[in-house]
């Protein structure tokens, strides 16, 4: 054995030393019972009682998801994101007259699936004079329901201290049960 060892080289040896060691770690990991990755069994009433509650919660997301269905109809588009895009500028449009708001801007920004539905957000851009009422009136009439969007975030830049005009930047979203398709773009 010693005749064996006296005639490998240097790096030989360091190599068989590190495939020894090796060796050893992997038939001591391999030969030691370890419950760290695995979950312990649970005695049998235990286990019962929790398939129980588990069938339960299923039971009341289904109906929960049921209750819920028509609303989401009545709330989200059927169309593709693209098809909505123009609707809803016009509906933007005509709430902004409504309101007495000139828009600046209308911006469809990217559109993201979120699970069965879209979501289409939108940059919306005016300026009015200071806070007023039609400014108000405006973000009421994005967040009824019959406009089928919501207000995400909106910015109020400080009025300018000469003109007392205010920028008002609202990011709305909408959804559809479409594919998402838009990309960013100005109308």
């Amino acid at each position: 054995m010693k005749a064996l060892w006296a005639q490998r080289t240097p790096g030989e040896r360091r190599l068989l030393l590190i495939c020894a060691v090796v060796l050893i770690v992997a038939a001591w990991l391999v030969l030691t019972p370890s419950n760290k990755g695995g979950a312990e069994l649970l005695p049998s009433a235990e286990a019962q009682r929790k398939a129980e509650e588990d069938a339960a919660k299923t039971a009341f997301y289904r109906a929960e998801k049921e209750r819920l269905e028509p609303q989401i109809d009545k709330l989200a588009y059927d169309k593709p994101a693209a098809e909505v895009i123009p609707t809803v500028v016009r509906a933007l449009q005509e709430m902004a007259k409504q309101s007495d708001v000139h828009l600046r801007e209308i911006k469809p920004l990217r559109a993201r699936r979120t699970g069965e539905m879209t979501r289409v957000p939108i940059s919306v851009r005016f300026s009015t004079a200071a806070f007023s009422k039609s400014a108000v009136a405006f973000l009421y009439r994005l967040e009824d329901p019959g406009s089928r969007m919501v207000i995400d975030k909106f910015t109020i830049t400080a009025p300018d201290p000469k003109t007392r005009i205010v920028d008002v930047e609202v990011q709305v979203a909408l959804y559809t049960r479409g594919e998402a398709t838009t990309s960013e773009g100005g109308a």
